[in-house]
């Protein structure tokens, strides 16, 4: 004779997805005075998956100048377009 005990159920879900990385993107890296690049953020979780209606803010850290780039869509992307209207080198970045 087998005797068994009582059953316990255990609910696994998924952790919250947290940001945890932001590919960014241009469109050109070269162009002359006065045309505009575009640039396209990808926001990832951290299981690499990408994250909607995540607000991104696209830094010019030559200038100290912030652009809004949006809120990223179903995909995780976001893009936004920049004017350049003075030469030089520019180093750029997105942040949430």
């Amino acid at each position: 004779m087998t005797i068994q005990s009582n059953s316990v159920t255990i609910t696994v879900t998924a952790p919250t997805p947290v940001l945890s990385s932001i590919k960014l993107t241009a469109s050109a890296t070269n162009i002359t005075t006065g045309e505009a690049v575009t640039f396209t953020a990808t926001a990832y979780d951290q299981n690499g998956n990408p994250m909607s209606g995540i607000s991104l803010t696209l830094v010019d850290t030559t200038t100290g100048t912030t652009i809004p780039m949006g809120t990223t869509d179903s995909s995780g992307v976001v893009s936004v377009s920049a004017g350049f209207n003075q030469s030089g080198t520019y180093v750029l970045y997105a942040e949430d």
